[in-house]
């Protein structure tokens, strides 16, 4: 029942919006499946079940899974950040999600023989790689797992909805405040009033996340910048004044 809500969620983006930003974000199903399925396997919820696996290495850059790949393994990341996101049929990436320590990425394997999305290390990374009869037999053996991934659906399918909304209204200012302010409240370290997002992203990986085009990106980085709601470290990380921020995006810090 709730794949066929993340389906509906799917045609409601196509029905709403016949233009390129509702065919991009048409993935919105795969998406929400990816994030819900995250939150049941990742931070702590599998630890007894790892703890005395071998860890795979990944540089920056490397590509952990692609689109159509066989494998059926989940990953669980021990250090590190991946972006994971999906092609569209127009050749245009799109990034729905920032992983790192405690997160899972490949989960989509769950429901997919063909994997649908791409994973990307984005700086060294340590995974343990499951394979999915492993995974099942561990739902099998922890029943309440299941009944906690169909809350954390039910949940994530909300945020979907924003989401939604977000794109067939917002501009790009507002939809980037709203980006920049996911990754400062999931990664963000506090560094004196300012939050500092600690993984380098180019204005392309942004603009991927933000589903807008690069010279758009560039062009609302510098109003927030003048604005004194980004700024830039010498390492080129971005820095965040979440009270700014939230006051211009949907997204509480708390």
């Amino acid at each position: 029942m709730t794949l066929a809500v993340c389906e509906a969620v799917s045609s409601e983006l196509i029905n709403k919006r016949g233009d390129r930003l509702a065919a991009e974000m048409a993935m919105g199903r795969q998406a929400t499946i990816s994030n819900a399925l995250c939150s049941a396997f990742g931070h702590g919820n599998c630890a007894e079940f790892l703890s005395s696996r071998r860890l795979t290495s990944f540089r920056k850059n490397d590509v952990i899974y692609n689109v159509g790949d066989r494998d059926r393994l989940f990953f669980f990341i021990k250090s590190g950040f991946v972006k994971v996101g999906a092609t569209t049929s127009s050749g245009s990436d799109v990034i729905y999600d920032l992983r790192c320590q405690g997160d899972v990425v490949g989960e989509l394997c769950l429901t997919e023989t063909e994997r649908p999305d791409w994973a990307v290390a984005l700086e060294k990374v340590e995974v343990v790689a499951v394979p999915l009869h492993e995974i099942r037999q561990l739902l099998a053996a922890k029943p309440a797992m299941m009944t906690a991934m169909i809350d954390i659906f039910s949940r994530t399918l909300k945020d979907a909805y924003s989401q939604i909304n977000t794109l067939a209204a917002d501009g790009t200012v507002r939809r980037l405040a709203n980006v920049l302010s996911v990754l400062a409240r999931k990664v963000g370290r506090q560094s004196g009033e300012m939050v500092e997002i600690p993984i380098y992203l180019t204005q392309e990986e942004i603009a991927q996340m933000v589903v807008a085009r690069r010279e758009r990106i560039s062009t609302a980085l510098n109003s927030l910048r003048r604005n004194g709601v980004v700024q830039y470290t010498t390492r080129g990380v971005l820095m965040v004044d979440k009270n700014k921020l939230e006051a211009m995006s949907d997204i509480s810090f708390e």
